[in-house]
Order: C-alpha cells, then structure tokens, then sequence
C-alpha cells in the first residue's frame, strides 16, 4: 500500500469561512446564470471546461464588462475591445482623459465602489443588475451597463458610468466562480488586488487577475503559477538587485510571462495587449515584484454580506516581514501566517490508511474539508469517476490505483487522494 497523494488539512477551520460559497447557499448559487453566460460567451460548457479555462473565461467576462480606467490598459490610440464602449461615441482617449484627481471623476467612482467593500453581490447586482434569488434572473436596473446578448454589455452612459477598481473586479470574479464550484478568494500585494482560485486537478491555488486580465507561467509554459511560486520568484530576485546584480534580478523577473485568454465569439482580440508596455503587473512599474501576498480568505464571507472581524494574514515564513511590504505592518490587522494558513489545500485526505497483515487488504478511511460537501466520489486506475455515498471501505490487494475526491451539489470538487494498493 502507498498514499500517492492528499490533501495537507489543517488543524484550523477554514471550512467555516468557507462555507458561506456552498452552492446551497442561494447568495451563491442564484449567480450561476451570469456565470454561465459568460462561460458559454467564450465557447465553453461548464460540464466540459477545465477549471482553468473557467477561471479565465470569469476573468476576461468582468475584465471586458467592468473594466479598469488605468490608462496603459488602452493607450490613447487603442482601436481594441471597443465593445463595452459602443454606442457612446467614445474611444479609449476619453477614458484616458478622465480626470483621477481627489473629488473628480475617477476619484469619486473609486470611492463609490469603496463604500461596498469586497461585496461581490451587490457590486454584481449594481453592475449586471439586481438578481433574483429565486431563479437567478436579472432586473433591468444595472447603473452602468445595457445587455445586448448572453454575457455581452454596453456602457448605458458614458457621463455616467462608474469605473471599478481592482478589488471590486476580482470580488465579483470569486462570487461567480463559487457559483460553479470554484473556490476563489481576494489577496493583495504592492499597489494591486488580484485573487486566487484553488485548481483540484493542479492540488494548488493558482493566481490571476481581472485588471490585467493575467496568469503567469513560468518561461511561458507549463501550468498557472501559484502566488506562493510567484513570492519565491520574486524574493529571488529581490536578493539579487540589492546585492548589486540588477541584471540577474531583471533575468527572474523576465522569466514570469503573463497570459492571457482569447476574447468571446463577438471580440476574440485579447484584453489588454500584451505587447503594450504596461500591460501587466510586473511590466508596471513593479520592479519589485510581488515578495508577499495579503490573503483575505478568511474574509470570503464579506463577498456576500457585512463585515466580519476576521483578520487577514501575511506570509512570514521567516519570522520577519520584508522590509518593502510596510503597507502590511499593522499587525492589528495583518496578522502573520505561515504559507500553509495563507494556501492551505482544499480536497480529501486519508483519515486511515491500514493493511491487514493476514489478507493484504487496505482499509481506507477519508476527511475532506471542501465547502459544501455533498458525496464522495471515486475511480480506479483512472476509470470514470462514480459516487461514493460512504468515507470508509476495504480495497482489495491488487486493486491499483485508487482516487476519492470530495464533491458539492453543485458538482465542484476539491482535490484528490491516492492510493496505490
């Protein structure tokens, strides 16, 4: 018998805060509609698409739907993603234009979307109009955007509208994630609030952002990298550049590629042109990179209601906090956690795991801590997955290889643990 893989559950609970993004919870599952319009607006199926794929397919959706005033996003002379702006009779010059200064225009967009916080449901609701939470269909009454299609939106008034920041734009992209069994929480860092999404099949959280409209892999291939990697990375460099080697720094940092997914049917160019100059985090004046994340997942039920007292935690896996990540001293609200209290695992573990010395049999019992748990499922040597409506049983020796993964009602799951017997 061998534990080829589980899930790390640890003693803490994040189950209760997690909890609130259960699909039970109609604050959660009556946001699917809009979810799924706009995965079916990039060509997707929810039964069908990767976890990867959703998540970008959210992103691109508010990232074209809700999109950010900062300038290098469109340069003055963008002839691209015009969509959101038709009808207005204006270009990515007059968003430009708008004047960011304290009490104008920008500033006081900002600070309207500032009095809502990281409330995903009612910046949902004021920017896609007001849901039913009986069946999750959409009142007319949007402050910013006309509906022209499934998952396609105007701007209503350009005089008017009110830009989103990136907290609210990544708010919004976690509740409509939750809503198709993703579980996906705010994090900040320097100047910037992307979010995370945990990814079973890849067993980590995986960073992205609606701003930039962005994952990073590493050299540009291979899997999302994870905030934690990205933290390694740029610490890497951080050492380098104040030992003197700029240029071994600079070399890290060029490493990170963004990535960006393909638009929907009606506008395939990418958001944001990832040629431009500062099209993405780390080209942005962030030569720094991103040596900490602030994780918010114990504030996840702030995505659909009042504020909670729960604190949000800063990696310190040495004891000190960087020096450069003062903006997260106050330790009266940021307090300090080890990496895996920030990105614990989400999915099924082995409670037990023993043999019987007399037949060779494997007696098998699991724990999960995924947010809404429902049933059980498994398969067996990478076979088709079945319910599993009990966490105990014997295997037989000689089975093989067998996976167990904890599922909701909504057909979300964490990720998985195996055994070979």
């Amino acid at each position: 018998m061998r534990v080829l893989q589980q899930a790390r559950l640890q003693p803490f609970d994040t189950k209760r805060s997690l909890e609130l993004l259960s699909p039970t919870n109609t604050m959660v599952t009556m946001q699917q509609p809009l979810a799924l319009d706009a995965l079916a607006a990039h060509g997707l199926s929810n039964s069908t698409a990767t976890t990867i794929q959703k998540i970008q397919a959210i992103q691109d959706f508010i990232s074209r739907n809700s999109p950010h005033p900062y300038r290098y996003l469109h340069p003055d002379g963008s002839t691209a993603n015009l969509e959101i702006l038709t009808g207005t009779g204006k270009g990515w010059a007059d968003v430009n234009a708008l004047p960011s200064a304290t009490g104008q225009r920008i500033d006081t967009d900002n600070q309207f979307w500032l009095g809502y916080g990281r409330n995903a449901k009612v910046c949902l609701d004021l920017q896609f109009g007001t849901v039913n939470l009986n069946n999750g269909t959409r009142a007319s009454d949007s402050i910013n955007l006309t509906k022209t299609s499934a998952g396609r939106y105007k701007m209503t008034n350009f005089a008017t509208y009110k830009f989103m920041q990136c907290t609210q734009q990544l708010s919004m992209c976690c509740l409509l994630l939750a809503s198709l069994g993703i579980v996906a929480t705010n994090i900040s860092t320097t100047g910037h609030d992307p979010a995370m999404a945990w990814v079973p099949e890849l067993g980590k959280w995986v960073y992205f952002c609606a701003t930039y409209n962005e994952m990073y892999r590493l050299d540009g291939a291979g899997n999302p990298l994870s905030p934690l990697e990205l933290i390694t990375y740029s610490r890497q460099a951080a050492a380098l550049i104040a030992g003197g080697n700029a240029a071994g720094g600079a070399a890290i940092f060029a490493r990170l590629i963004p990535f960006k997914p393909a638009g929907p049917t009606w506008d395939t160019q990418v958001w944001t042109d990832p040629t431009q100059p500062h099209a993405n985090y780390y080209a942005d004046y962030h030569t720094s990179g991103q040596v900490t994340f602030v994780s918010h997942l114990s504030q996840i039920p702030l995505l659909i209601g009042p504020t909670v007292s729960n604190r949000s935690c800063v990696l310190d896996d040495s004891g000190v906090l960087d020096a450069s990540s003062t903006a997260f001293s106050d330790q009266t609200y940021y307090t300090r956690a080890h990496k895996a209290v920030l990105y614990p695992d989400l999915g099924a573990a082995f409670r037990k795991s023993d043999v019987d010395p007399v037949s060779g049999n494997t007696y098998i019992s699991l724990s999960n801590n995924w947010p809404g748990f429902a049933k059980y499922q498994k398969r067996i040597n990478g076979g088709a997955w079945v319910d599993f409506t009990v966490s105990t049983e014997t295997l037989a020796a000689g089975t093989g290889v067998v996976d167990y993964r904890p599922v909701d009602a909504n057909g979300g799951f964490g990720m998985w643990a195996s055994i070979e017997v």
